[in-house]
């Protein structure tokens, strides 16, 4: 069995890499809201909710916590 050991890296072996992103970065961000929303309209994503997340399993509120 080997056994792995550890070393300390040299300034040499450990170079640090910077990435600069010049595209938007400067002005504010377009709005991705085109309309109001309307609350009656809402769905649930297809694979976003566990399937365990349902009424059968709700255990009802928690206790209020007593710090």
């Amino acid at each position: 069995m080997r056994v792995l050991r550890s070393r300390p890296l040299s300034t040499g072996q450990c170079i640090p890499v910077v990435c600069f992103r010049g595209d938007g970065q400067n002005g504010a961000p377009a709005s991705r809201i085109v309309r109001q929303i309307d609350e009656s309209q809402l769905v649930t994503l297809k694979g976003t909710v566990h399937p365990l997340a349902n009424a059968k399993n709700d255990r009802g509120a928690l206790p209020t916590a007593r710090n």
